[in-house]
């Protein structure tokens, strides 16, 4: 398979100051503010082991700017995720030959600062257009600089956190998609369970839900969760020890409660729209 899994996430966010303030009473270290050239966007990155959690906000308007400022007006969440590849091009090209429509491949870079220097992080992105995978808005990023992005001193976070383990979207219908998340993953990555669908991603899965079953994991935490995505619902994040992550939301005033299997969960209301549930 082309594809390693989940690469990143892309939370919108109307102040990066803000979201900033906000993860780090979470108890995850944030890099500093980076900058896309010629795109009128910025982002602080949680560096995690093999992923990466983005927080992403409009610095200037611009004709690529324009969308992420409409979704952050409308409301601040995980809209986008991103597909670890090798090869965009090789994605782009088979994606394309099954009757997907794609956008064009993209590339660009931005400039870093790490402990042990500078340099321009380098992407290109391969992009299916809009609605190909309902209720998830997918890209798939391959990375050619990863040491300006997976950088030790980034990685330890006060919370513990490792990795994402699951991202979690609701759905009226979750069944109903598996033509359309399959053309993609491939067949048998979709597998159907009463009200949730699992897709295997080549790594961490997706899991959609339907508001009920949402309900059911979360109570009233997922009143606040959008009925139909983008944005995801919520995140999954392993942990080193949840009971030590547990301490560091209390030590910092963060709202939490009691999750399935021992798991802490915070509310969206503190994490910019996105549930997040911390688990061993």
């Amino acid at each position: 398979m082309d594809l390693r899994g989940i690469d990143h996430t892309m939370i919108v966010v109307r102040d990066l100051d803000a979201a900033r303030a906000a993860y780090e009473r979470l108890g995850f270290h944030c890099t500093e503010q980076g900058r896309h050239g010629g795109l009128g966007t910025g982002n602080h990155l949680i560096i995690l082991d093999q992923d990466y959690i983005e927080l992403l906000g409009v610095l200037e308007p611009t004709e690529r700017s324009a969308q992420f400022a409409q979704w952050a007006a409308a409301r601040e969440g995980l809209y986008m995720i991103a597909l670890a590849t090798d090869n965009a091009a090789a994605v782009h090209d088979r994606l394309a030959a099954a009757g997907l429509p794609m956008q064009d491949l993209f590339s660009f870079k931005r400039p870093v600062e790490t402990p042990a220097g500078g340099g321009d992080a380098s992407f290109t992105l391969a992009r299916t257009e809009p609605g190909v995978t309902p209720h998830a808005g997918l890209f798939f990023c391959q990375h050619h600089t990863p040491e300006l992005v997976w950088v030790k001193e980034w990685q330890n976070h006060p919370n513990g956190a490792r990795g994402i383990t699951e991202l979690v979207i609701t759905a009226p219908d979750p069944a109903a998609l598996q033509g359309a998340y399959e053309r993609v993953f491939g067949a048998s990555s979709f597998k159907v369970a009463g009200d949730t669908a699992t897709v295997t991603t080549g790594g961490a899965p997706l899991a959609l839900m339907t508001p009920a079953a949402l309900r059911e994991r979360y109570g009233a935490l997922a009143d606040d969760a959008p009925d139909a995505g983008p944005p995801c619902a919520a995140a999954v994040l392993k942990v080193a020890d949840v009971g030590a992550t547990a301490k560091v939301l209390d030590g910092n005033g963060v709202t939490h409660v009691a999750g399935a299997n021992g798991a802490v969960v915070v509310p969206a209301a503190q994490a910019n729209g996105l549930i997040i549930e911390f688990t061993a």
